[in-house]
């Protein structure tokens, strides 16, 4: 079975469905690995995380998300779901977004995909950010 394949993984708060398979990203953290979240204060939660990966494949696939915290115990976890895929040229947009996110500590995250049970990590940091900067 042809494995599917993650063209990459946008990292930020939301998206909007527009013409022409047009997205609009909203609340753009930016694109894993070099993604930085900053914290007002830890322990806060963050009203929303989203994760949309952009997929390729010529059939379906089954995929779940974890999130593991520095120490890689899981944060959080989505379950298993099917992906219909459109083809190795085409790109099917797959979102996994978190609400109230809770982040106890600084330190590198990792996202952990399951892709018919095959693993693929990637990471984002976590740091307390400047308190002028929160408004």
């Amino acid at each position: 079975m042809p494995v599917a394949k993650v063209a990459y993984c946008i990292l930020c708060e939301d998206y909007r469905v527009e013409k022409y398979n047009k997205l609009t990203i909203l609340g753009f953290y930016g694109i894993l690995p070099d993604v930085n979240i900053h914290v007002k204060e830890f322990g806060k939660a963050i009203e929303k995380l989203m994760f949309l990966l952009g997929i390729s494949g010529e059939e379906s696939a089954d995929m779940s998300i974890n999130i593991l915290s520095p120490d890689d115990t899981i944060l959080l976890s989505a379950p298993k779901v099917p992906i219909p895929l459109q083809g190795k040229k085409i790109v099917t947009y797959v979102g996994f977004i978190f609400g109230s996110v809770v982040f106890e500590q600084q330190g590198k995250y990792t996202l952990q995909l399951l892709i018919d049970n095959k693993e693929i990590r990637n990471s984002f940091t976590v740091d307390k950010g400047d308190p002028s900067l929160f408004i």
